[in-house]
């Protein structure tokens, strides 16, 4: 199922509250995996890596992960290879240190929604600083203050809600490229595509297209 909808940050007035019906209906859906229209910290980095060919794309759409790296000593590929390890061998109930570890991985991996989840999935008690996890990331991770986000309050909510460890980042920017390509193909369009449409064979296909069976 795709879940379509305006992005949440586009109202103020809105609150957490408003979309419990919302949840409840998506949890009785029971989805196994939950994907959210964001875009994974490895092709953020892909993406910083090559600005001069993506545009925009890192800077819109990215957080700057140097203040990470710097406090938990790990770039994004290295949290990533951790995070895939540590789940290989998750306990069914870990504790609340391996929670607040694993909040920090994925907060160092460029992933803070799915760090939303280990976070609510701790109880109140256990949510606060430890295992790498500073007084910084927690706010990062609570997001206080700030307008609702449809990738934390609706997809981490939900998946912690259904015991499920993450979400998955799916926006795929990596052909961005093409932005750039656009003048080169529309030039070659406005070039050659007036004589194709006006050759013989084009429109005998057109007419024949036309024809009723």
């Amino acid at each position: 199922m795709t879940l379509g909808s305006v992005h949440l940050s586009a109202f103020e007035s809105w609150n957490p509250a408003m979309l419990e019906p919302l949840l409840v209906k998506l949890a009785a859906f029971s989805p196994g995996v939950i994907t959210i229209e964001g875009i994974s910290g490895e092709q953020c980095a892909a993406l910083k890596a090559t600005a001069d060919s993506t545009g925009s794309a890192y800077s819109e759409y990215c957080w700057n992960p140097d203040e990470i790296i710097g406090a938990t000593k790990r770039t994004v590929q290295q949290a990533n290879l951790e995070i895939r390890e540590t789940l290989k061998s998750w306990p069914a109930s870990p504790s609340a240190a391996q929670r607040r570890r694993l909040a920090m991985l994925f907060l160092a991996a460029g992933d803070r929604a799915s760090a939303k989840v280990q976070w609510l999935r701790l109880p109140q008690a256990e949510r606060h600083a430890g295992e790498g996890i500073d007084k910084a990331m927690i706010e990062l991770i609570e997001r206080r203050g700030k307008r609702m986000n449809e990738s934390y309050n609706v997809a981490a909510v939900l998946a912690a809600r259904l015991g499920l460890e993450r979400v998955y980042p799916v926006d795929d920017h990596s052909s961005d490229i093409m932005d750039q390509l656009r003048p080169l193909i529309r030039s070659w369009m406005d070039e050659h595509l007036p004589p194709l449409i006006e050759a013989a064979v084009i429109k005998e296909i057109s007419r024949a297209a036309m024809r009723k069976p």
